[in-house]
């Protein structure tokens, strides 16, 4: 809520205007980060703020995408949302705000897929370099993507549990793969 006094009637109304007719719409990251009647969107958020690999990785929260080869950050907030989003339901989330969730997703599981699959990923090439992209090609977030749906591939009857152990077992295999961007 804005208030704003001591406006003429004049001035009121010629905001009016401005307000409803000039008005910007709100940048995709700017929602996620701060509309919390989603809970994709917190997850994504409690995910960046909790995990210091991520953090090393860079996530840039001011655009929709991370523009290469200049950007150095590992992913966008729309980004991970979308990867989050893809542990949550299986699919992805990418182009919706608000995803209408089913009861039975269970957040805080999610949350840990995602987790571990960081934790693996960084692994296979450190986190301070993952996002340059004429260094590695896992700074192109069409690979990442491609790495998120492997790691999940008939996983949806498996309990949380046995995800876990897929998603490590999965990622381990990956361990002979140079990930430098000149192979």
């Amino acid at each position: 809520i804005q208030v704003i006094e001591g406006l003429s009637e004049v001035e009121a109304n010629q905001l009016f205007l401005d307000l409803n007719t000039r008005g910007k719409k709100v940048a995709l990251s700017k929602r996620i980060a701060y509309d919390s009647r989603d809970d994709i969107n917190m997850t994504t958020n409690r995910l960046l703020q909790s995990n210091k690999q991520l953090q090393i990785a860079g996530v840039e929260v001011e655009k929709a995408a991370v523009k290469r080869p200049n950007n150095k950050k590992f992913l966008s907030l729309a980004q991970l949302r979308n990867i989050v989003g893809i542990f949550l339901t299986g699919k992805d989330v990418e182009s919706k705000i608000s995803v209408k969730m089913k009861d039975n997703v269970n957040f805080q599981d999610g949350y840990e897929l995602t987790s571990v699959w960081l934790d693996e990923l960084f692994k296979l090439y450190p986190a301070k370099k993952i996002g340059d992209y004429e260094l590695t090609m896992l700074a192109s977030y069409p690979l990442v993507l491609a790495l998120v749906h492997y790691v999940l591939q008939n996983t949806e009857k498996c309990t949380v549990k046995e995800k876990k152990q897929l998603i490590v077992e999965r990622m381990q295999k990956l361990a002979h793969v140079d990930w430098r961007r000149k192979q």
